[in-house]
């Protein structure tokens, strides 16, 4: 029952990251008046970048540090990648791995001390 437990967590938490990926560009382009392209990079390095770090370190703070959560984030974003944007911001996949990996294991050494 446990493993169904956890298996059932990480598929709201890939259902939400797909829905903040997909839906906040185009919410910022449609509610605010900036252009496309200002929009799509405040959205990739700005929101996108926060939401990997915030989400990575509570999830290590409720179930310790799990290695696949930060890939399964940057995962996540290659499909919305080629959607919304094009093709050159697959590499920000990586980018949010790394920015995953980083704040999973900050978080995790300060629930060690």
């Amino acid at each position: 029952m446990k493993k169904i437990y956890k298996i059932e967590e990480l598929m709201w938490v890939i259902v939400i990251s797909v829905i903040i990926y997909l839906l906040i560009p185009p919410l910022i382009l449609y509610l605010l008046p900036i252009n496309k392209d200002v929009c799509s990079k405040v959205c990739v390095l700005l929101i996108n970048t926060i939401y990997v770090f915030i989400s990575c370190m509570k999830y290590t703070k409720k179930n310790s540090f799990k290695w696949y959560y930060p890939i399964l984030l940057g995962m996540t974003f290659i499909p919305c990648s080629l959607l919304i944007y094009n093709f050159d911001t697959i590499y920000y996949s990586v980018y949010y791995i790394v920015i995953g990996l980083i704040s999973s294991l900050i978080c995790y050494r300060y629930i060690k001390l």
